[in-house]
This record gives C-alpha cells, structure tokens and sequence, in this order.
C-alpha cells in the first residue's frame, strides 16, 4: 500500500488497515521473528558465561577487570548478570543510553538461572514467557507486590499497638468513619480550612484504599527503622572501630605498589 493513496469512505478506511495489518505479520513472520531469534542466541551465550562464572566464581574477577578496561559501570552490588550484558550489549558510550534494555535483559538471565534453564532451552523459555519485555514487566510486578505486602504488614503491625498515640486525641467514631466489617482501619478525606483548621468531611472504607494507605505509610516507617539502625550501628565503640579499620585500609592501599592498583569504578544502579 502507498502512503499516497486516498483515504476517503469507510472501505478505504478499512482496506488501508487490513494492508498495513498484512505488512506487520509479514515483518513479525520473517524479519521480526529472525531478528529475536539472533537476539535470543546472543542472550543463550550470555547466560552460558554466567553459568560458568557461577560455577567458577574466579571467573568474576576477569569479567570486573574487563569492565574496568572498557570503562563500563559497576559496583559491587551489581548483579553478575547486569555485568555480563553490559560487556555484550554496551560500551563506554552506550551504556546508559541504553539502561532499561540492559537491566531487561539481565533480568531474563536471572529469570533463567533460577528456572534452571541452559543456553540450549533459553530461546524457548523467553518466547514460552511472552518475550522479554513480558519477563521483566511480569517480574517487576511480581517484586513490586510482595514488597508492597510487606509494607502493609509494617504499618498495620505498628499503627496496632495500643500505647502508639495518634494524631488526635481519641474521639467518638461516626459511623462514616468505621472501617468495613473485619477491618480494623479506614480513611478520613481532610479538607484544609485555610485558617489552621482541618475538617474531616467524609471517610473511605475501601479495602484497597486502606492498603495502599498503609503501604505508603509502611515505607516511611521502614525509612525510619533504617535510619535509627543506621544510627546507632555508628556510635560510641563500633564507630571508633570503623575508624580503625579505615586507617588500617588506607596504610594497606599506600604501601602497595600505585602502578598495579585499578581505578574504582563509579557506583552503579543494579
């Protein structure tokens, strides 16, 4: 079909989409399809150097040293498969550019070394799956929910102790704000007066409102647990011991020989 043809009754309407629907099966049949399955036998060779990094986990050094000699990014909380794709699919130019496809990948990796798959199975796995975007969009769902639950149960475990004061001093509850039969929470919708007053004009009984509240409300507890232990991890004798041990690292790092030491590569996102 020529992007010059005219377009002017509902027939043509239909004829024109029906020619472009031909073409797009046509590509996903032969072109498309061609193109993910070269893409899938380079992810199967991926996951094959993963597998013998795992196996041989002195393998992972060589592939930090040639991270480094590439200048690609890494930290030591990046994945052994995100470090992987990025020595396949990136450079020092590309690697951010193109983030969320190197993370997708990697995330297919993962995927596939906890199913236990080979490099002979992986093309099959992915399509089984839906494709790759269906993998990481699934998986980070899936991630997403669990930790959200978690949240939740934080929130409703504090919030439920009763020596926990509120906000406000307790008050009689009206009937549109008791939470829904078995639930011990609801929402109150607060409108602001403008003159330092709040009024409460009515409530929401929601199951999942109440749960996404909470949620929310869990993460900044959980910011907070984190904060206080954090805290007091580095007081007193344990943060005299940190100095120490920093003093003793520097000594260590000053005495040895400045030509074979490796630059340390900038922190990366897993």
């Amino acid at each position: 079909m020529s992007n010059t043809t005219t377009i002017n009754t509902r027939t043509e309407l239909t004829d024109a989409l029906n020619a472009v629907q031909k073409q797009r099966q046509d590509w996903e049949a032969n072109a498309f399809a061609a193109s993910n399955d070269k893409l899938y036998a380079i992810l199967a060779s991926a996951l094959y150097i993963c597998q013998a990094c795992v196996a041989n986990p002195d393998l992972t050094n060589g592939v930090d040293y040639l991270l480094e000699l590439r200048g690609l990014k890494f930290s030591k909380n990046t994945s052994l498969e995100l470090k992987v794709v990025r020595l396949v699919f990136a450079d020092r130019d590309t690697q951010t550019k193109h983030k969320y496809r190197l993370l997708s990948y990697a995330r297919v990796l993962n995927l596939a070394l906890d199913a236990g798959q080979t490099s002979a199975t992986l093309p099959q796995f992915i399509k089984d799956h839906g494709g790759i975007d269906e993998i990481r969009r699934v998986a980070s769902g899936k991630k997403g929910e669990v930790e959200g639950k978690q949240f939740v149960s934080v929130a409703s475990k504090t919030f439920s102790d009763p020596n926990r004061g509120g906000l406000f001093d307790p008050f009689k509850l009206p009937p549109e704000l008791k939470p829904a039969n078995g639930n011990r929470y609801s929402l109150a919708l607060i409108r602001d007066n403008q003159d330092g007053t709040g009024s409460i004009v009515t409530g929401l009984k929601s199951n999942a409102l109440v749960d996404k509240a909470l949620e929310e409300a869990g993460k900044v507890l959980a910011k907070e647990h984190s904060k206080q232990a954090e805290k007091n991890l580095l007081t007193g004798a344990e943060k005299y011991q940190l100095t120490i041990r920093t003093q003793a690292a520097d000594a260590i790092n000053a005495a040895l020989d400045p030509a074979a030491m490796l630059e340390e590569p900038a922190t990366a996102a897993e």
